[in-house]
Parts: C-alpha cells; sequence; structure tokens
C-alpha cells in the first residue's frame, strides 16, 4: 500500500473506524483483514453508508469504501469522452468486483477466466486467466481483430 501511495503522492494513516469522521476528507477507506474478519466488517456496514458511498470487495482481505461515483467504470467513461472515444469502441478487461462498472460500461466487456461469476455474468467475453496471458489473449482477439 504504501507504494501506491507514494505514487499518487497521498498519505496513509491507520485508523480506528470508530474515529473516522467526515470532516477528514478521506478519499479512500480500506478494511484490510484475514477474509474471515472481512466477513464481519463487510456485514456490519450500515446500509445509509451502502448508500452514500462506493463499497466493494475487491479481494477477498480487502473492502473499499470511497465516495459514490469512485469507480473504473466512471473514469473510463470520462477518459474515453475526454479522448473522444465512443464507449462502443471501448474495450476493458477485468477480474474482480471492482472491475464491475468498468466491465458494465464498456462496449466490449471482457473478464478473466479466473474472474470472479458476478462479473462473469455480465461479461461480452470471457478471456484466459491472468496466469495464461489472458489480456494479451484478449488484445489479440478482439482488438486487433479486423
Amino acid at each position: 500500500m504504501q507504494k501506491d501511495a507514494t505514487i499518487v503522492n497521498v498519505d496513509i494513516s491507520v485508523l480506528d473506524p470508530k474515529a473516522v469522521t467526515e470532516e477528514m476528507g478521506l478519499m479512500k477507506i480500506l478494511y484490510i483483514g484475514n477474509p474471515n474478519e472481512v466477513d464481519v466488517i463487510e456485514s456490519a456496514i450500515p446500509d445509509q453508508m451502502r448508500n452514500d458511498f462506493y463499497i466493494v470487495r475487491s479481494q477477498d482481505f480487502l473492502v473499499e469504501v470511497m465516495e459514490k461515483s469512485s469507480n473504473k467504470g466512471t473514469a473510463l467513461t470520462k477518459l474515453a469522452d475526454h479522448l473522444g472515444i465512443a464507449m462502443d469502441e471501448v474495450m476493458a478487461l477485468g477480474d474482480g468486483e471492482n472491475d464491475y462498472e468498468m466491465i458494465q460500461v464498456a462496449g466490449l466487456g471482457v473478464v478473466m477466466s479466473n474472474g470472479t461469476d458476478n462479473l462473469k455474468s455480465i461479461a461480452n467475453e470471457i478471456t484466459l486467466s491472468n496466469e495464461e496471458d489472458g489480456v494479451a489473449h484478449a488484445i489479440e482477439r478482439w482488438a486487433f481483430q479486423s
């Protein structure tokens, strides 16, 4: 995490969840632990918080809490708009729940074979796994086809 924080020039603080206030202006809250602990944390998140924030279980050991519109789908849409690219010309690849909105908005949503079942359910196509060079396979098969 420290590496990621350095790349985007943000400080990391470890906080007791009870000490978090709206005035802190936090960009992202991460609940990290063993999967059983994260199950408990995720199930305890109140409905009001789910309505007010974008909450995603991006890994079995990680729940992310962010501003409501902070997701890869929103970012991809804004980038495509900025570059003048129609969304039906955009291919997105993903494997986790934090890729859901991105796969949903892309003209071609491709999910890795090792992706979550929920993500696969909205995919236009399924490619090979990460370990089998699924991204390269998808680019060769769908982006470079004539």
